[in-house]
């Protein structure tokens, strides 16, 4: 009805072509807001109707959600607990794994340990034999260094030239 009352509202280039143009304008006016009037008399009981049937369908979505409000709430109980049982899983598996690691590293420490003091046996073991080798070393030193050293030049170039230079000892004898 709006519509028709737009497509028949005159324009106001047809008033200005009459010798009354306010006139004109002024009827075109009323005209207009009688159609409008009468259109809004006609399209109230649809608008209302309109607004009945969305509260009913408001209320009927209200009515739903309350009956299924129980199932909803039992559904999100189920989820919580399995989603805590599921946590607890987890954490019980992060320790089992974190214990698993503490006894690998024991273990490697123990095995370092173990290899350590079979070092320091074979080192001491090979100390010995050294020791019974050249009994005026010292256990510790090293093989080429004398645990004093000769005032006497000759004892000096028999004991510590042929240890300092080796190729000079098959020259000197």
């Amino acid at each position: 009805m709006r519509k028709q009352s737009v497509a028949t509202r005159p324009s106001k280039k047809n008033c200005h072509t009459r010798f009354l143009v306010n006139d004109c304008l002024a009827a075109a006016k009323k005209r207009y807001t009688a159609t409008i009037i009468e259109a809004r008399k006609l399209d109230q009981p649809a608008r209302d109707f309109q607004r009945e049937a969305k509260r009913q369908e408001i209320e009927a979505k209200e009515a739903q959600r309350l009956a299924d409000q129980p199932r909803r709430e039992a559904g999100q109980q189920e989820s919580a607990e399995r989603f805590h049982a599921e946590e607890a899983a987890k954490t019980a598996a992060r320790e089992q794994k974190l214990a698993a690691k503490a006894a690998k590293a024991e273990e490697g420490r123990r095995r370092e340990a173990a290899r350590q003091a079979k070092r320091q046996a074979k080192q001491e073991k090979r100390a010995q034999q050294d020791a019974e080798r050249e009994p005026g070393r010292l256990p510790g030193k090293q093989a080429d260094q004398p645990t004093e050293l000769p005032t006497d030049p000759p004892e000096l170039r028999a004991r510590v030239l042929p240890q300092a230079i080796p190729w000079l000892a098959r020259y000197s004898s």
